[in-house]
Order: C-alpha cells, then structure tokens, then sequence
C-alpha cells in the first residue's frame, strides 16, 4: 500500500520537540535504533540523481529495539512529484536472520555499498493513535517524519502531503525547507559520504 509521508530537517533541541509535544497532547509511544546499509549496481552513486538510485537500491536493516534485533531486507518504491518531493511510498519488506550474511551476498554479486545510516528514533502518538516519530540520524542531525493515518486517506497524495505540512509546522519548531528529506542521499554528498 502507498502512503504519502514527510520528512523534515528540525533545528530545536530534542528535549524541545519533546517537551513540545507533551505539551501537545502526545505521548512516548517507543524508541528504537535503525542501522540501514543501501546497495546499488552503480560503482559512484555520488553521480546518479535521487530517483534512479533510490529505484535501483536494496536496503538491509536491523533494528534494535528492548535488546532484541531483527533484520529485513528492503526495497523503497517512491513516487516523486514534479518538484522531486516525495508523494507516496511502497515498501517491499522481507525478514533475514543474518544481517552480516546478507552484506555479503550483496557485496559478492557486485553491488555497491552507497551508504550506512543509524537513526535512533522515538515514536510520539497523540490520543487519535497519530504518530509523529523523531529520528536523530548520525552525523545528519534530528528529522521529524510523519505518515499519513486513516483520517486523511481519502485526501489527494497532494492534500495529504499539505495537511502533514501544516500540522508539522504548527508546533512551531524552527524547520528546514525541505519537507521530503533524503537522509540516505544527504548522507552520501556529505563529508561523510
């Protein structure tokens, strides 16, 4: 199923957007860790545009969440609107057991290894069940992401993408303008990448 999320750089301090959001109706939901590891067929990944390299990526992940890991292996189907912001996303997800195995496979069918990236999240529900999870990824910085929830399903990609907007941006937090962030890619034209 597609759904029509954003995610945008914030500028505050974490226990600011925390506090905000207790002050806001929301709760502390869960916390977890993302190690992501993207492959593609391209050798230099820093020459292909978002779109064609996201299309041809795998992605492993674990996540570490109460001491337990899991891992999955991923493939991210975005569509991009005219203006290169993301309106929906498909996520085809398969479980694997080992992780380190898996790179492997990857490495030895040629693939190159664009980017590594840790996010350490935390989930904030209010009393509908809408989430709003903060993501502070290393060496990037901390992000807000929020997807859509039954309420806004039968809005338009472009409604939906507004109503997110606007709702992010009635906390007040001192945000970046881009509300459709590619940390993978911001990860791989840094000095990290």
């Amino acid at each position: 199923m597609r759904e029509t999320e954003i995610t945008v750089q914030v500028f505050d301090k974490l226990l600011d957007i925390e506090k905000a959001l207790v002050k806001n109706g929301y709760h502390k939901k869960e916390e977890y860790c993302l190690r992501d590891h993207y492959f593609t067929k391209f050798e230099n990944a820093k020459i292909v545009d978002y779109k064609t390299l996201l299309a041809s990526s795998i992605l492993i992940r674990t996540i570490e969440q109460d001491e337990k890991c899991t891992h999955c292996m991923i493939y991210k189907n975005k569509k991009l609107d005219q203006n290169g912001n993301v309106s929906s996303e498909e996520k085809i997800r398969v479980k694997i057991d080992n992780e380190q195995n898996c790179i492997k496979i990857l490495k030895s069918a040629g693939l190159n290894n664009w980017c590594n990236l840790k996010n350490d999240s935390i989930v904030y529900a209010d009393e509908s069940g809408f989430e709003i999870a903060l993501q502070v990824v290393d060496g990037l910085g901390i992000f807000i992401e929020m997807e859509e929830d039954s309420s806004i399903a039968n809005l338009s990609e472009k409604q939906k993408f507004e109503y997110l907007k606007n709702k992010i941006a009635a906390f007040g937090f001192k945000l970046g303008d881009d509300y459709s962030c590619k940390k993978p890619y911001m990860i791989l034209h840094s000095n990290r990448g």
